[in-house]
């Protein structure tokens, strides 16, 4: 069965290519790429001899990277950071995408860069969903389709026209936007994702290369920058990457199969990343889908534009992982190379040589701490002996949705435990039987001790990762006498550093006290 098709190339002419619904383009003779669409069905569920279909979800695609367990272990959506899709436009309707545009929804904001001109980034083009599709894949919040990063922000800078064609001048323009508005949302743009490409494979950039200046000032910026590999590995048949992929300011980006091996169609290179790219299915416009006039459509679409929002996607969550532990100024080349160490190696016998697979659950392995506490009563740390009026802390992680930090002491007075938990970053709390006692309104535990005893508490995450520091106190008991003329005690024994007392006087004069110890020396 034929599984796609090799595009014609003209003299001169970048071509674009994206393996989805094939729409008949109107001329644009003089546009830079074009957004080339082909039918899915020849490429995006190709039948195997059982009849079996690799359509894959991006549920099973998160299951190659490793991000669900990622995140099951952190918890990580890409809150707090704001993604640009530099496509077709973002149909900001679709209830996957957040259902609007502005203040107060996921797409906060955008521009026409066509011949529109306008601050409505609608993917409405008869060639459209290309760029629905792509921000579906970074950041759809739906249960059955989840994007990479659900709880990021999204912009669409729409360079494509109607008719599917694109000029550089747009996307350089789009690319400029990008740095004069890096802080103009509620959450900085630290993404930006170019599922776009003119025709090109070399591991060089092509004399006519316009994009240089302004991907050197993002990456400068701190913005990672995605861009797809290309798809005319059939054309070429060597390893290269098109343009702007080949750009050294960018991460180019290569796709694989629901089996991990790259796709037939992928351009490859040494510095490509490889993320799912076959048949994954995300949102698109409602006249893509049934038209009905719900904006609630999904479509599996096939290529590394596919796979570049993927790792765009993981590039937001490995930023908030960095940010988890505190690193600051965080960088792409920081965030490309963590991806370099981690991946997984691929062969490919096409060109006999391995690349780099997303693996998105060794990278933030690597990011995040190791537990530094016990996680049960059995392991819990040890704080020692801690006196009376002698108070200890110390600062500790919830670095996992199911961490649980157990520790343990020793009552060196007997009297009252009092325990406050303070977070950085995050909210903790106590947990529940392992901390017995009562907590006030300001999170103070508080319990009774007795001197010589052990006691264990615990702390866990509240609906998410924290930083905290806990301060343990131990006020001694004190004790009390009556009323008191003349008074003496004898065989007193105290386990504890100190023992207080306290009794009324029952006639006005001068106090005194005085003690003999037996077997330690002490004072009164």
């Amino acid at each position: 069965m034929r599984y796609g098709r090799t595009h014609r190339r003209h003299s001169r002419r970048p071509v674009y290519e994206v393996f989805e619904p094939r729409r008949v383009l109107a001329a644009q003779a003089l546009a830079d790429f074009y957004l080339d669409y082909l039918d899915a069905e020849e490429v995006s569920t190709p039948r195997l001899a059982d009849g079996d279909s690799i359509q894959q979800h991006l549920a099973e695609a998160h299951d190659q990277t490793g991000l669900n367990a990622v995140r099951h272990a952190y918890g990580f959506v890409g809150a707090g950071q704001t993604v640009v899709v530099i496509d077709s436009g973002i149909a900001y309707d679709h209830i996957a995408l957040g259902g609007g545009l502005g203040a107060g929804y996921r797409v906060v904001g955008g521009w026409d860069f066509t011949e529109e001109n306008d601050a409505d980034p609608y993917d409405d083009g008869s060639a459209g969903s290309h760029g629905t599709h792509v921000a579906g894949i970074i950041g759809s919040d739906h249960a059955v389709y989840p994007g990479v990063a659900p709880g990021v922000d999204l912009v669409g800078l729409r360079v494509f026209n109607d008719y599917g064609a694109g000029y550089f001048e747009w996307v350089e323009d789009a690319l400029q936007w990008v740095h004069d508005n890096r802080h103009a949302f509620p959450h900085p743009i630290t993404a930006v994702n170019l599922s776009l490409g003119a025709d090109w494979n070399a591991d060089t950039i092509p004399d006519w290369a316009m994009l240089e200046e302004e991907f050197a000032q993002l990456e400068e910026d701190g913005i990672f920058i995605g861009v797809a590999a290309g798809n005319s590995f059939l054309t070429y048949g060597q390893a290269g990457l098109g343009y702007p992929a080949v750009s050294p300011h960018v991460v180019p980006v290569a796709a694989v199969d629901a089996d991990g091996d790259l796709s037939f169609f992928s351009q490859r290179h040494q510095r490509v990343i490889a993320a799912p790219g076959r048949a994954i299915t995300s949102t698109v416009p409602d006249y893509t889908g049934d038209g009905n006039g719900q904006a609630d459509d999904f479509a599996s679409y096939s290529g590394t534009s596919m796979a570049t929002p993927y790792v765009t996607g993981a590039s937001v969550l490995i930023r908030e992982a960095f940010d988890f532990v505190g690193q600051s100024n965080i960088t792409q080349d920081q965030i490309y190379q963590l991806m370099l160490q981690t991946g997984d190696l691929v062969w490919d016998d096409a060109t006999g040589a391995f690349y780099t697979r997303l693996n998105l659950e060794a990278a933030l392995d690597a990011i995040m701490p190791q537990d530094e506490y016990g996680s049960s009563a059995a392991t819990a740390y040890d704080l020692g002996m801690l006196d009376a009026d002698e108070a200890m802390g110390l600062s500790g992680l919830i670095a996992k949705l199911n961490d649980v930090d157990y520790f343990r002491f020793t009552a060196g007075a007997t009297g009252t435990a009092c325990l406050t938990l303070a977070t950085d970053v995050g909210a903790a709390g106590w947990v529940a039987g392992a901390s017995a006692g009562t907590i006030d309104p300001d999170g103070v535990l508080s319990f009774s001790v007795v001197a010589g005893t052990e006691y264990v508490v615990a702390v866990q995450g509240d609906a998410g990762l924290a930083q905290y520091n806990l301060q343990v106190d131990i006020e001694a008991a004190v004790i009390d006498w009556g009323t008191i003329d003349f008074a003496n005690f004898e065989n007193i024994n105290t386990a504890s550093a100190e023992s207080w007392y306290t009794f009324r006087a029952a006639r006005d004069g001068l106090l005194t006290v005085q003690a003999q110890f037996e077997h330690a020396a002490g004072n009164v």
